[in-house]
């Protein structure tokens, strides 16, 4: 029996094959939008699942090649909302990245997106700041000649 907040298998006589098949049976409930982490009406169910295939298909795949990840957020009215992660969420490039890699990809295969925007969460947010403060400290380090190696 599946539905969008349960999910129930019994496999005889090895329960252990369920591990296994975990991978796959996320993926089909994913697909079929059963199992979504994100935020999207009903009836934008079908673009989801393809602005979905694409990010785990050709997106995600490239992104974690550089240490990152990206997570669907949501759609809404032609935009798509997602999150940097990893080295992705501090690199100088993510917005490039996000504006014309990930947007033009999905423009090309989903003519319903009209853009995509990053969302951050608050922790995102502290760790920008604290990241400034520190470079911050380390300029004036450096304007003063200050030799001091952080290690």
């Amino acid at each position: 029996m599946s539905s969008p907040c349960f999910f129930s298998s019994s496999f005889s006589p090895h329960p252990s094959m369920f591990l296994l098949l975990l991978p796959c049976v996320y993926r089909s409930l994913r697909l079929n939008n059963l199992f979504v982490l994100g935020h999207f009406s009903g009836e934008d169910a079908d673009i989801v699942q393809m602005i979905l295939e694409l990010l785990d298909t050709r997106i995600r795949p490239t992104v974690q090649e550089d240490g990152g990840d990206i997570e669907f957020v949501g759609y809404s009215k032609g935009i798509v909302q997602l999150r940097m992660q990893g080295s992705c969420s501090s690199c100088p490039s993510s917005t490039a990245t996000l504006k014309f890699g990930i947007k033009n990809m999905l423009q090309f295969y989903v003519p319903e997106v009209e853009d995509v925007e990053e969302v951050t969460t608050d922790v995102d947010d502290i760790s920008s700041r604290e990241f400034q403060k520190v470079e911050e400290k380390l300029k004036a380090m450096e304007e003063k000649g200050n030799d001091t190696k952080l290690v």
